[in-house]
């Protein structure tokens, strides 16, 4: 049998999912007639509330939930880490859901945390997140931060780090260094951080008065498998380039095995810079140029936001965007011939 939910619940007994969520955190401002409806609702679903929060609650004082796409992503999973050493420090419970950037999913999160009545969540919205979701959820006292992608008709507290300055830094560093024939493997124009990477690569192409040519911007989905494949459709063209600038470390693994497959040599044939540092970024051979969030930064950030957020409710909406750190290497310089 499925596992009932508070949308069950709430239903059932013909009340709001923020009633639900007073009676089981025992809110004395709740009409007895109701609380006896919830109660007798929740008898006869079986409901089950998340006991994982509860058990938080017993010796923190407040228990938050912090939604990212993918704990086990490189820049995600340091940003949580961050947030749950900062978190320790200051006796608050962090809850960690990972969404796949599947909406359904991300849902069932949302249910789940609004159940144990937390005070507020940290999220990566996923792609096509309808901003009335997360309005509503607002609407019942929840407070949220947004991290690392905004949400267009969602007005909220937004923490990420720059993309549009630390894309135009990549591509300026390699205008630098001489190249011309810049392409980028672009992440998914869904989300405000492909947009905003992609805008940077045309800022600094265009401040250079390089032209883009079409067929130079291939469109990754920040995964392995399109870069992979935006990689061997580059290197096809009749005038491929001689440099490219990819959106995200995921794409980036997905490219380095392409240049592997393909024979390509970095950076004699082809210029390399990605837009995250991964973990072996300097001893690869060659290195790698990246571009490095402060994934400690972020996961700390976010939660000062959330918890001055909790604390002072009527303040004016924060946005916070923490600068990236370009780290020059051997992958992106111009060999020089003799």
């Amino acid at each position: 049998m499925k596992k009932a939910t508070i949308n069950d619940v709430a239903r059932e007994a013909d009340v709001s999912k923020a009633t639900v969520s007073r009676v089981l955190n025992d809110v004395p401002n709740v009409d007895d007639e109701l609380r006896e409806r919830v109660l007798v609702a929740m008898d006869k679903l079986d409901y089950q509330p998340n006991r994982a929060a509860r058990t938080l609650r017993k010796n923190l004082q407040d228990v938050i939930g912090f939604i990212v796409p993918s704990i086990d992503d490189t820049i995600f999973g340091a940003v949580v880490q961050s947030a749950n050493d900062f978190a320790y420090k200051n006796q608050i419970g962090i809850l960690s859901y990972s969404t796949a950037d599947n909406l359904d999913r991300q849902q069932m999160y949302f249910d789940s945390l609004i159940s144990e009545g937390l005070a507020g969540m940290v999220i990566v919205p996923a792609p096509d997140t309808d901003p009335k979701v997360l309005a509503n959820i607002q609407a019942q006292g929840v407070k949220i931060v947004l991290l690392d992608r905004k949400l267009t008709g969602f007005e909220a507290d937004y923490i990420g780090s720059d993309n549009l300055q630390g894309a135009y830094s990549a591509v300026n560093h390699l205008i630098n260094q001489g190249y011309t024939r810049i392409a980028t493997i672009a992440g998914s124009q869904h989300v405000s951080t492909g947009a905003e990477r992609l805008a940077g690569y045309r800022m600094a192409m265009a401040e250079a008065n390089l032209e883009v040519q079409p067929e130079w911007i291939a469109f990754g989905d920040f995964d392995r498998e399109t870069s992979y494949d935006a990689v061997d459709y580059l290197m096809k063209l009749s005038n491929p380039p001689t440099a490219v600038f990819v959106a995200n470390d995921e794409m980036t693994i997905g490219a380095l095995k392409a240049v592997k497959d393909l024979q390509i040599q970095v950076p004699e044939e082809l210029a390399l810079v990605a837009f995250d540092e991964l973990q072996l970024s300097n001893l690869l051979s060659p290195a790698l140029t990246t571009v490095e969030q402060s994934t400690q930064a972020l996961g700390e950030e976010a939660l000062r936001l959330l918890i001055d957020l909790m604390k002072n409710s009527n303040r004016a909406v924060r946005i916070v965007q923490i600068p990236t750190k370009l780290n020059v290497r051997e992958s992106s310089f111009m060999k020089q011939t003799t």
